[in-house]
């Protein structure tokens, strides 16, 4: 009676180790299409010096790398990458020559914030009109929107 469990196992391991050896197969001797696919996988790219400011439409600044710590207990992080659409071209260059000091209006502004508020759809929108309406009020930009291209928020 032991001798067929151990034989079943045995029949089971070898057709896991064979499965797992044609799915690495296929991967690392695959056609060029997947190999080229998965090449660099795994690898660090480096970012550019410089970021870019530019958004798909041309009234668009980009924010990027919003990390900022949050008040309270729920969520202690946040991150985000934001998408200012100015209402004109005047504005939008303007904002791109003081980016610095409207990043910093925007964290300083998040810190004050509560994750538990943020992690909800209303308290997005209402974080999005209040950096619109700060950014307005303070700089004197006319801001159409603000858009989260990514938004994290961890413990």
């Amino acid at each position: 009676m032991n001798g067929i469990k151990a034989l079943k196992i045995s029949v089971l391991v070898v057709i896991v180790v064979a499965v797992i050896y044609t799915i690495v197969s296929v991967f690392m001797h695959g056609d060029k299409q997947t190999s080229a696919n998965y090449k660099k996988f795994g690898q660090s790219v480096a970012r550019d010096k410089k970021t870019s400011t530019e958004g798909t439409d041309p009234s668009d600044v980009a924010v990027d790398g919003i990390l900022i710590n949050l008040r309270g207990n729920q969520y202690s992080y946040m991150k985000s990458d934001m998408t200012i659409k100015m209402k004109n071209k005047a504005d939008k260059k303007k904002l791109e020559k003081n980016i610095q000091k409207v990043r910093d209006l925007i964290l300083r502004y998040s810190s004050t914030k509560s994750g538990s508020i943020l992690a909800t759809p209303k308290g997005k929108e209402e974080y999005k009109n209040d950096l619109k309406d700060m950014i307005s009020n303070t700089f004197g930009y006319e801001v159409q929107a603000i858009y989260f291209r990514n938004f994290v928020l961890a413990q």
